[in-house]
């Protein structure tokens, strides 16, 4: 005599794990009972399970195991699996009920991950070939950049200096003017007036260059006509900035 059982279909829901109790429950979703004969195949069960359940995209379900939670479910995807389900059942405990879980598709693949950017990588040995390359090619242009760098600072190094020693060189006023006089025996050092007067004419200068006591000074009129421009051009320079 041909048995019937009874499934307990639930579907639209989602199983959810509480902390709370510490379970997984079941979400959501509706449940409706169906009987159908213990000698159905999975096809056919499939095809009762939709129409019972209003939705055509059933592939498959998940049976609970008495005495375990949500968390411990078995598959049922073809007729080998469906047979070892309608074991289960106890002729002997009128209308017992197994309760299945109803999914839409059948083993669902992941879906793709999302495209990455692939990215060339080189080998060690061929970045360092590159890097070689590139030094020998850029080398000699940093070299030369390098050297017109150096030149240009020391450039405006030079021109700061210049900068700064300038007015103190334009500032300092002459004091006294010493003259060296050379003999072949002695050398002795004569000292000159300073030229602070305005009244101080060629004249007097001559007379006092001349003034100089004839043995220490060389007969050489060359060194003597040096001697006297010089204090001249000291004097110019003076009276021109008295002026």
């Amino acid at each position: 005599m041909e048995t019937e059982v009874i499934f307990l279909c639930s579907y639209g829901g989602q199983i959810k794990f509480h902390d709370g109790t510490n379970q997984h429950m079941y979400e959501g979703g509706k449940n409706k009972k169906l009987r159908v004969r213990s000698s159905i195949n999975f096809n056919d069960l499939i095809a009762e399970l939709a129409d019972n359940s209003g939705t055509a995209d059933v592939a498959y379900f998940e049976y609970q195991i008495p005495g375990y939670g949500l968390e411990t479910l078995v598959s049922v995807t073809n007729d080998r699996d469906l047979r070892n389900l309608m074991r289960e059942f106890d002729p002997n405990i009128p209308d017992d009920v197994k309760r299945i879980f109803l999914f839409p598709e059948k083993n669902p693949s992941p879906s793709p991950p999302p495209p990455q950017r692939l990215e060339r990588v080189d080998s060690p040995l061929q970045v360092a070939e590159n890097a070689s390359e590139l030094e020998a090619v850029a080398g000699p242009r940093v070299n030369h950049v390098v050297h017109y760098l150096m030149l240009v600072s020391a450039g405006l190094l030079f021109t700061a200096v210049l900068l700064f020693l300038v007015p103190f060189v334009f500032t300092l006023q002459p004091q006294n003017h010493s003259v060296m006089v050379v003999n072949d025996d002695l050398k002795s050092t004569g000292t000159i007036a300073p030229l602070g007067s305005d009244d101080l004419d060629d004249q007097s200068v001559s007379d006092k260059a001349a003034a100089v006591p004839s043995p220490y000074i060389r007969d050489d009129d060359d060194l003597v006509q040096q001697i006297v421009e010089d204090v001249l051009e000291k004097k110019n320079q003076y009276c021109k900035s008295k002026a």
